[in-house]
């Protein structure tokens, strides 16, 4: 890290590391994203421009060079750039970070028994996303990586859902034995409409409940 004090309380900063997600702290709106550096992971805070035009259609993992002002042990990102990956820093991704890089598909399994029990259908049309479901998704892929859920729950985005004046859309199908079961609080498939980052730790923690069940 890269330090010019500017002011007794206030300093430049330049940072390199792996993109962790992006997340919420004083409210609704995912404005900071998590960056794991060499020895710690830090909270920076991104201007609205800097997450529309580029910290949403980051995938986990990616390698990212920050720069801004430190103030009061805070940091504030003014400039963001994408640092390309070498072939065995890609190779050295942990399961969850090479899941989400390649764009939400499902993860490489060895074994029947290591399969996900819950899958996470959302939709990415034009309309859901511009509605915002590209923040839904990227609040999912933050919720489920704190919940320690990457091995049991596959988020995938998928085509239009039909319900377009609804958006933003997403499904939760459940898969196992307690599926049709009416212990579980998923239904066969629970369909969520005009979703809201709000509403994600509910959603989350319905899943977690079936886990739970299914684990038994």
């Amino acid at each position: 890290m890269t330090v010019n004090y500017l002011m007794t309380n206030e300093a430049y900063f330049q940072l390199e590391g792996e993109f962790l997600g992006v997340c919420a702290i004083d409210g609704y709106k995912l404005k900071y994203l998590r960056l794991r550096t060499a020895d710690r992971d830090i909270i920076i805070k991104v201007p609205k421009q800097l997450r529309l035009a580029m910290v949403y259609r980051l995938a986990i993992g990616d390698r990212l060079r920050c720069e801004g002002i430190q103030k009061d042990g805070k940091f504030k990102a003014s400039a963001i750039e994408k640092v390309e990956a070498t072939p065995a820093t890609a190779a050295d991704r942990s399961p969850l970070l090479a899941r989400f890089s390649a764009g939400a598909t499902e993860p490489t399994r060895s074994s029947p028994e290591n399969e996900p029990k819950v899958k996470i259908l959302i939709c990415q049309k034009s309309h859901c996303h511009n509605n915002g479901g590209k923040e839904i998704y990227s609040a999912l892929v933050a919720q489920l990586s704190s919940h320690d859920l990457d091995d049991r729950v596959t988020l995938k985005t998928t085509g239009c859902l039909k319900c377009c004046k609804q958006a933003p859309n997403l499904v939760v199908l459940p898969v196992g034995k307690t599926a049709d079961s009416a212990a579980s609080p998923l239904d066969r498939q629970s369909s969520y409409r005009n979703v809201s980052i709000s509403q994600i730790p509910a959603i989350i923690s319905r899943v977690n409940y079936h886990l739970s069940i299914e684990s038994k």
